[in-house]
This record gives structure tokens, C-alpha cells and sequence, in this order.
């Protein structure tokens, strides 16, 4: 075995090139440059793993622990981390110096730092210092291969220890030791020849055990090693430690680390000096944005029943809130484009000059222009702005403890697409928790107590708003509309108060129970008993403010007990409500969250069991629902299993206003199931009811007649009919003329009660009597999507349960310190709009995407073509995508046939089609509305059960090859989207012209129009089902059909 110092270049040619090379893995993985053989002819370059700029420039691994101590303090070391970090911004200077000067540049003194060393050489200045240590070495030894052995040994172990799972790097020092070749106890014995040799040709002692000494001197240097290797995890250790303790996401560790280094590339003494806490950020913040004393909760004090004991509430300025929400460029909008006025370019106007012919934001309403008229002054360039007011009980832990009611509100001036974000909402104020403020009351806390603590917070946390209004004052604003600046003074009105009937019911003085009171309704005087007839509603009349007057003399507690109300001291009533003379008790609007998904849409289930169950009992014109009580349990666990396998085939859809269908507890249960979700539930048992497996359940096992299954049926259609109406963006001005909407309501609330019926109170609820004023909220404030409580509750997160985390949960100051982390996030929000840090296209521009006007195609990609064969194939491009699912065979055969002949190729061993497996499809120049279409034979999966299978459905406008009318769209499945290129000539398919370079998709469409006389109705003049079609698809024999997207 020859020694690494029997050449001349030995000494790095040998032991550097092996170090080098024991790195060069995890070199490969941080995608360092290797050193080209131009720039290091004597090295190996495969070997080598260096990071450069330029030929004169080269910055080594730190990982290179093993090189001598005076090559490091020498040339420098710089770790991967400290490269990425400041590279360019520390040597820009430097980059210049080594054009001009060559080789020999020297370092800096300020860039000599502890932890790290950093040199500026060129390769040949290295080789020719290696070449001194050379001659040095072997001119001051007695013998040049004194501890060749040891060293060699030294590295063979240091390569164990670095690389164990790689395989023994061969170099020339140990052509003597092939493990092949000797065995174990005559390699042991060589190794000690050879050990007694250098160590007599050093001058050591031959009777000292010298491999003794070696291998603790390699113990010692492992340990130190572990030590620098421990050193180098510790600050991971330490981030993993903090996100375990403050019981944070995973996911947070990458998020932290990629803010530090973004942090410290923007400035490098960012970390530097003392530690900075979040309240000396948000004091920063403060001074920056100008915001000392805007946006803060003030205290106030309130007589608290029953023992008129003084608390502290708190409130924020009303002003503040205006500002905020008009201050945020969101809300606004690019030239006002969020902002919504009766005119649509002229703001001083309340009437525009053409009536629109469709109904879709608040202004559309009678009260807009109505209070305009009244409240503003045209001369002074006053316009109205109308104030939204939304109020609701949160819980901000699972034991139903610490409950706080925020009192948020909104700029009707917003369009109503606006109003749904979370930017267009604040908090104005925070309701304490009735049920720990009774713990420091001596007397009884009762009913009574509870509506009047809410109304005294109420007044006080409006009492600047009421005094604005009061005065007749206006604030005077630039506003951008109609894509200008226009000089305004603002004048506020409260339109209406969005919640459920839970908080509406305080608002208005009423009874929050429902049982056992005279009377239920908060806008009308309606009688309990007459609650679900519509004759009852129309001859009942509206509640006025003096009608709820406690102070009048006549307005006893007797009074008061007949109305189902409290005698209170109403803080509407003192406040604004413009041309609405009923003040908060019509202002109070039932929505579709609360009053249809979750009322008669929840109830669709209980309805259907209560008439499996009772048949017997349940009779129409005589004729009994079911002659005997039998087979109910399996009748409904069959229907229930029926309905969710209809929920499974539905489940792939990308359109999101379609209601979720997929549920694994039972659809007759309302347990995890969220209000929006219900219309998903009754979609499913409408489709198990109407095919062939849910008849013979009902009408055969279970007995029922048939003539109820059909008013089932009917039920269950018209209430996802009006579910699906209150969702509607915009109504045509003659549908929502109110005797229509009064006379519509009047049906739903007759058939509902008529057909439907259940255990308890029946169909005599709160919810099925409030659609029957939807006529009144209509001529009032328009359609019904702007009093929606829905996207309000969403809100919930950031406004309260969010705020509420980072408070230590204490029923003595929770609100309070709820209030402070509130405006802490206001002022941190604000930061973020006026520094820019939310770019809205960094998610769209993450994935690659081809785009086509307004097509966008992404997804997993994929080609089609043949193989050697001459069969159609199908492969995956990107590598995660291997060994998954491909097409059908004959949607394969059919792109291959169909496009690969009239396609030209430049490349011929090319020759397939692109696809994607996904579309997107803008609608407006903003990209704001959007759709996805996908198309995917397993989304997510590996598998190719039905579950995985995502085909969405789509309807296509194709008159050349359907027997349908001109003006008739067709219902296909969508297979595949494909992107066809330069075409060999003009091509059409069945009539279709076939475009080039445009997105196109495989779609099986219907053979026939889909009709509703599937099966004939059991009655007459009724149909079976006015939502459900009937139709069959194209088969193979007709083939799927192409069709620009």
C-alpha cells in the first residue's frame, strides 16, 4: 500500500479530494456548482463540490470540518445558510476589485467573523499553498510516511461515521486493504505489521500500545464533532421546543423559518440587540401608522340589574369604525369600484335616471331613496350611508363559558358582494357575559334584567352615533366613485340588524321563549295559535315603537304579558332608522341561514320519519298513510343508505355553490352537520325517494300509499326551491314585486303545513311564520342575499374566537382584554394594506398554467398518444403522478383517433396531446368569478374506486350534433381536457369546428333531451317531480364528443 504522501500532489490530491468528496452528497442536495475542469485541472471534478460566482471567486462548505485548521483561518469557510443569506450584497464590492486586480485579493477585517470565515482566492493560489505544506511536510519529516497509516485510518473512519449508508469511496491509499481478497484475522494482523512499522519509522516506542492511543485520539475528535454537530441543531431544537409548547400547528416551523430568513436577507442586523415583544411591535406600529389614539375600545360605565352595580364596558368611537371600513383599500375597491349608490356615476343623486331591470343591492329597495330624501341635503352634497348592524352571542370555549355578544357593523354604501368579506366588517362593541356578571349579583338575576343590561350597552355604545344624528351633522370625505374623487359629506342611518331570532328577540324587547307564550312573532301581533296561517298574517299588524312604550299609562305588566314582550326601555327607539316607522321591529329580518337551512331544510329528515313512523295516525281526504306498522326500522336505515350513495355519485363536483352531498353519520340525524349543509341532506333523500330501490321501500315493504310519497316528494322539492331563491345574486324587478313574494310565501307556508307534520309543536314555529313578511323586507331593502347572516357568522374567527385565544381566559377582565386584541389586530391589519404584504396573485401564479383568454389550464399534466404497439397510451408528466390511474381505454382511443391524424407534429417522435386535468373559467376582467372544472380519473388517490373518480358535469351549447332546439344547452360529463396545437388543415368533428392551440374537453353527452315523464305521476294533473329529469347517455357505439371549452 503506497502512502498519500508518495506523490507530489499527494497531499491534496489525496486526503482533500476524499474529504471533499465525503460531502459531495449532501452538496448535491443544497445544489452547489461543481468546480469545472478548466478552473481545477489537477482535481477531480466529480469529486469537488464548490460554490462559485466566477472563475476567480470560490466559497468552501463548512462542512468541510476535516481540513487543517491553517487552510480554514487561510482561505475561510462559508456555510450553505450564509451564502444564501448576504453573498451578493457582502462581496458586491469585492466582485469588482477581483476583475481588476486577478488572483490576489485580500480580505477584509470586517468580514472576519466568529462564526464564520470567508476568503476571497483563486484556485491556483490554493494549489500553490497545498504545494508548500507539501515540501514542508515532506522536508521536515524523517520519514515522510511516519503516520500515513493513521491518517489513512483516520478518514476511513471518518467516512463510516459521515456516510454510512453510502458505499467505501476507492482511492490508491487502500488498494492494500481489499476486504474481498483478505479475511478478518489476516487483515488484523497486516494492520498491525504495518501499525509496528510506522510506528518505528516515527521513532515511536514499539512497546506502547500506539493503536491504543489512536483510537481514543479518533474517539476524542468523533466527540468534538458531535459537539459542533450538536451546536449546528440547536436553534432547531429550540423552534421545535417553542412550537411544542405553545401547542402551535407543524406547519408553523417552516412558516418561522422562512420569515427568518426573509428577515435577515432585508437587513442584517435584524436580530441584533435585545429581543423585541409584541407590544413593543404594535406600539411600533401605532407611531408608524399614525394611530396613538384611533381605533381603541374606550371604558365606559353601566348600571347593571338587578343591583344597578356600575361595570366597565367598552366601546370604540363610532367615527373610528367609519374611518377604518372607508380607509381600507379593499372595501373600496380600484376608482370605488365596491362602492354601490342609487346613480351609477353621479353620487349626489338618489334616484338614478333608467330603472334597472333586475334587483340586487340594498339601494334597490323604497327605504334607500325614502331616507335620502329625508335625512339629506342635495345642496350641501350630502349623500346617505346607510349603517348595517350585526349582532350575535358567540361561546369561545367547548363548556359554553365565557360568551361574549360583539356588536359589528357595516357600510350599506358597500355593494353586497363587498359586504360578505370580513374587511368590510368592525366591531364597534363587546357585550359582557350575562351569566358571569350574575355571579357578582346578590339579588336573582331573571329574564327582565338580562334585555335591559343589553339595551343600557347598547345605548351607551351608541350614544356618539345617536348624538351625530341628533345634531344633523354630516362628515365631509373624499370618496372615489365612478372612477373619480368627488367632495362628500356623509349623513348615517341604521337600515336593518342582521342575526337570528335568538339575539333578534332581546333586540326587540320580546320573550326569548316560544312555548307557552301568547305570542311568537316580533314584527306583528299574531296570535301563537295562528302562527303557520297566512289569512292570520295579513289581518295582524305591525309593532311601532309607542307601542312598546313603557312609560305610556295604559302599558301595564299585563300589557305586556299579552304581547310576549318586557317592559323595557328600548334603545332603538332613540336612535335613526330613516323612513322606517317601525323602527327595529321590522328592521330585525328573518334570513336563509337560520329560517330555511336551518328550519324547514333540517326538518325535511324529521318530516320523513315522523310519516314512516305515524302512517297509521296521518291521514288526507280520508285516506290513511299506511294500513299496519311494519318494516319502519329497515324502511328507514334503507332509505338512509339509499340517499348516501346518491350523496357519493354527487360528491365529485367542483361548483361550490352546489350544497355538500357526502355524510358518513345518518341523514336523519342533524348532529355534525352545519346549516348550509342540510340542503344536501334533503337533495339526497330526494333522489333515494324518486328511483326504482327507494319505491320499493316505501310503497312496498314499508306500505305507504302512494299520494303521500308524492306530497313528500313535493315538500322536499319546493323547500330546496326556496332555499336556492334566497341564495339568487339578482332578482328581475317583476319577480320581486311584493304581492308576487307575499303570494309565494303564502303557498310554501300552506303546503308546508298541510303535508308536513312532526312530533311536538308541528309545524307552528317561529320559522315557518317569518317568510310570510318576506314581502315587507323585499319593498324595503331589496333582495334578500343583503341580510344574510351566513358569511356574518363566518366572521366569528378573526372578530372573536381569535381575539379570544390570546387572552388568559379570565371571567374578570375577558372582555377587556378580548377588546385590546381586537384593536391590536385592526392596527396589525392595517399595517399589512399599507405596506402590501397580501399580493393577491402569488397563489395563482404558484402552479404553471397555460392560459387562453379567459381558459386557465392547470392541474396534473398528462400526455396521450400511442405506444410501440401502436396502442393508445396515456403517461403522467410530473414524477408524483407515477403509477396512477390513467383514462379510460376509451376515451384514450377516442383522442387518439380523433386528434392525433389532423395534428402537426415537428417533432415526430413526439407525437401526442397534451391535457390537463383541470380548467378554470373567468367570467369578468378582474378574474374576481371564477369556476373549476375538473376532470381526473383519480383525484387524490392511487386507487380507481368510484370514490376517487372526479368527472365534473357541465352544459354545452352544440347545435351541429344534438336534436335539441337552437337555444338548448346539453348536460354532458366532462372525460378529459386536452390542448390541440397546429392543426394539418381546417378539421371539424360531427359538426364541430375544432380550434387550434385553444383548450378543448372530451364531454358524453345525452342521446336524448332529458325529460320529466320518466315514470307516470301518481296523480293527476301533478307531476311526480318538478326538479328531477330523466335521460340516457351516449354509448361507445356513438362516442364522446369534442368541444372548444
Amino acid at each position: 500500500m503506497k502512502s498519500y504522501l508518495s506523490s507530489g500532489n499527494a497531499f491534496y490530491d489525496n486526503k482533500l479530494q476524499l474529504k471533499i468528496n465525503l460531502e459531495s452528497s449532501i452538496a448535491r442536495k443544497e445544489k452547489q456548482l461543481p468546480l469545472s475542469k478548466r478552473e481545477a485541472p489537477n482535481l477531480n471534478a466529480k469529486q469537488i463540490e464548490m460554490c462559485h460566482l466566477n472563475d476567480n471567486f470560490i466559497v468552501w462548505n463548512k462542512k468541510l470540518a476535516s481540513l487543517p485548521s491553517e487552510i480554514r483561518q487561510e482561505f475561510g469557510i462559508l456555510d450553505q445558510s450564509a451564502f444564501q443569506i448576504g453573498l451578493n450584497e457582502m462581496f458586491s464590492s469585492v466582485l469588482g476589485d477581483l476583475k481588476k486586480s486577478g488572483n490576489n485579493v485580500t480580505v477584509p477585517d470586517h468580514e472576519l467573523t466568529n462564526d464564520r470565515l470567508i476568503a476571497h482566492f483563486s484556485p491556483q493560489a490554493l494549489y500553490e499553498y497545498l504545494d508548500e505544506q507539501y515540501e514542508l511536510q515532506s522536508n521536515g519529516s524523517d520519514d515522510s510516511t511516519g503516520s500515513s497509516s493513521t491518517d489513512e485510518q483516520d478518514i476511513a473512519d471518518d467516512a463510516d461515521e459521515i456516510m454510512p449508508d453510502e458505499e467505501p469511496i476507492e482511492v490508491d491509499e487502500y488498494a492494500g486493504y481489499n476486504s474481498d481478497e483478505l479475511s478478518e484475522d489476516e487483515a488484523n494482523q497486516e494492520v498491525q505489521m504495518l501499525q509496528e512499522e510506522q510506528g518505528d519509522a516515527a521513532g515511536r516506542d514499539p512497546s506502547v500500545n500506539w493503536k491504543l492511543i489512536d483510537r481514543k485520539n479518533r474517539e476524542s475528535q468523533r466527540r468534538g464533532q458531535c459537539e459542533d454537530a450538536m451546536y449546528d441543531i440547536s436553534d432547531d431544537l429550540s423552534l421545535v421546543q417553542l412550537v411544542r409548547k405553545h401547542k402551535l400547528p407543524l406547519s408553523t416551523v417552516k412558516d418561522f423559518s422562512e420569515w427568518a430568513h426573509t428577515a435577515v436577507r432585508k437587513r442584517r442586523d435584524h436580530f441584533q440587540g435585545k429581543p423585541t415583544t409584541y407590544g413593543q411591535i404594535v406600539s411600533r406600529l401605532h407611531r408608524q401608522l399614525g394611530l396613538e389614539s384611533k381605533n381603541e375600545f374606550k371604558p365606559h360605565l353601566i348600571n347593571w340589574l338587578p343591583d344597578e352595580k356600575p361595570i366597565t364596558i367598552y366601546v370604540r368611537p363610532f367615527l373610528d369604525c367609519v374611518f377604518e371600513l372607508l380607509e381600507n383599500p379593499h372595501n373600496v375597491g380600484p376608482g370605488g369600484r365596491n362602492i354601490s349608490l342609487p346613480h351609477p356615476t353621479d353620487p349626489y343623486r338618489s334616484k338614478p335616471d333608467i330603472v334597472p331591470d333586475h334587483v340586487s343591492e340594498l339601494h334597490h329597495g323604497k327605504w334607500w331613496s325614502a331616507t335620502w330624501e329625508n335625512v339629506c341635503n342635495a345642496d350641501e352634497k350630502e349623500i346617505l350611508v346607510p349603517i348595517i348592524l350585526y349582532m350575535d352571542g358567540v361561546t369561545t370555549d367547548t363548556n359554553g363559558k365565557l360568551k361574549v355578544t360583539p356588536l359589528n357593523m357595516t357600510l350599506g354604501i358597500f355593494n353586497t358582494m363587498t359586504r360578505r368579506q370580513a374587511s368590510a366588517h368592525t366591531v364597534k362593541y363587546y357585550h359582557p357575559d350575562e351569566m358571569a356578571e350574575a355571579a357578582f349579583q346578590q339579588q336573582t338575576t331573571k329574564g327582565v334584567h338580562n334585555v335591559q343590561n343589553l339595551h343600557r350597552g347598547i345605548a351607551r355604545a351608541m350614544e356618539d352615533f345617536k348624538e351625530l344624528c341628533d345634531n344633523d351633522e354630516s362628515v365631509a370625505w373624499r370618496l372615489p366613485y365612478a372612477g373619480r374623487m368627488w367632495d362628500v359629506r356623509l349623513k348615517f342611518s341604521i337600515a336593518f340588524v342582521i342575526g337570528d331570532s335568538v339575539q333578534h328577540d332581546p333586540l326587540c324587547g320580546k320573550y326569548v321563549k316560544y312555548h307557552g307564550i301568547q305570542r311568537m312573532c316580533r314584527h306583528c301581533n299574531c296570535k301563537s295559535e295562528d302562527i303557520d296561517d297566512p289569512a292570520a298574517a295579513r289581518a295582524a299588524k305591525l309593532y311601532k315603537p309607542w307601542m312598546l312604550d313603557p312609560n305610556k299609562a295604559r302599558h301595564d305588566a299585563e300589557y305586556f304579558r299579552s304581547i310576549s314582550h318586557y317592559p323595557i326601555d328600548n334603545a332603538f327607539h332613540d336612535l335613526c332608522f330613516g323612513a322606517n316607522d317601525f323602527n327595529i321591529h321590522l328592521a330585525s329580518p328573518c334570513e336563509v341561514l337560520h329560517t330555511i337551512q336551518k328550519g324547514p331544510c333540517s326538518r325535511i329528515p324529521e318530516y320523513t320519519v315522523y310519516l314512516i313512523k305515524n302512517s297509521r295516525d296521518i291521514a288526507l281526504d280520508e285516506i290513511s298513510a299506511a294500513e299496519a306498522k311494519v318494516n319502519i326500522q329497515s324502511t328507514i336505515s334503507g332509505l338512509d343508505i339509499l340517499g348516501k350513495r346518491m350523496g357519493i355519485l354527487l360528491g365529485r363536483q367542483s361548483d361550490r355553490d352546489k350544497p355538500r352531498t357526502k355524510f358518513k353519520n345518518s341523514l336523519f340525524s342533524t348532529a355534525k352537520k352545519a346549516g348550509h349543509e342540510h340542503a344536501g341532506v334533503c337533495l339526497n333523500l330526494l333522489l333515494a325517494m324518486l328511483t326504482d330501490r327507494g319505491r320499493e321501500l316505501l310503497l312496498e315493504e314499508r306500505g305507504l300509499h302512494p299520494r303521500f310519497l308524492e306530497n313528500q316528494i313535493y315538500a322536499t322539492e319546493l323547500v330546496l326551491q326556496v332555499e336556492e331563491w334566497f341564495k339568487l345574486e339578482s332578482y328581475s324587478r317583476e319577480e320581486m314585486n311584493p304581492k308576487k313574494v307575499r303570494a309565494a310565501f303564502d303557498h310554501f307556508t300552506t303546503r308546508i303545513s298541510e303535508i308536513c307534520d312532526r312530533e311536538g309543536s308541528g309545524t307552528k314555529t317561529l320559522k315557518t311564520h317569518l317568510p310570510l313578511h318576506m314581502h315587507q323586507y323585499i319593498a324595503m331593502w331589496g333582495p334578500p342575499t343583503g341580510w344574510d347572516s351566513g358569511p356574518s357568522e363566518s366572521h366569528h374567527k378573526t372578530e372573536v374566537k381569535l381575539p379570544a385565544k390570546n387572552t388568559q381566559r379570565r371571567e374578570v377582565n375577558f372582555t377587556e382584554q378580548v377588546s385590546k386584541r381586537y384593536h391590536e389586530s385592526v392596527v396589525i391589519r392595517k399595517g399589512q394594506y399599507m405596506n402590501q404584504i397580501y399580493q393577491d396573485t402569488l397563489l395563482a401564479n404558484r402552479n404553471r398554467k397555460r392560459h387562453h383568454g379567459n381558459l386557465f389550464l392547470k392541474g396534473a399534466r398528462f400526455d396521450i398518444g400511442r405506444n410501440v404497439r401502436g396502442r393508445p397510451a396515456m403517461r403522467w408528466i410530473s414524477q408524483e403522478n407515477f403509477g396512477k390511474q390513467a383514462f379510460p381505454e376509451q376515451v384514450l382511443r377516442f383522442i387518439c383517433n380523433t386528434l392525433l391524424p389532423i395534428t402537426l407534429f415537428r417533432d415526430q417522435q413526439e407525437r401526442c396531446i397534451h391535457g390537463c386535468t383541470e380548467m378554470n373559467s373567468t367570467f369578468d376582467d378582474d378574474d374576481a368569478d371564477h369556476v373549476i372544472f375538473r376532470a381526473h380519473p383519480n383525484y387524490r388517490s392511487f386507487s380507481a374506486q368510484t370514490c376517487d373518480i372526479w368527472y365534473d358535469w357541465a352544459m354545452f351549447y352544440l347545435p351541429e350534433i344534438n336534436n335539441f332546439d337552437d337555444d338548448e344547452s346539453i348536460p354532458g360529463r366532462i372525460l378529459s381536457f386536452v390542448e390541440v396545437g397546429e392543426l394539418v388543415d381546417a378539421s371539424e368533428y360531427r359538426g364541430i369546428k375544432i380550434e387550434p392551440f385553444q383548450p378543448h374537453c372530451v364531454a358524453q353527452l345525452f342521446e336524448d333531451p332529458p325529460t320529466s315523464e320518466f315514470r307516470q305521476s301518481f296523480t293527476e294533473n301533478s307531476d311526480y317531480s318538478q326538479l328531477v329529469q330523466w335521460g340516457t347517455l351516449q354509448r361507445e357505439r356513438n362516442g364522446p364528443a369534442i368541444s372548444p371549452t
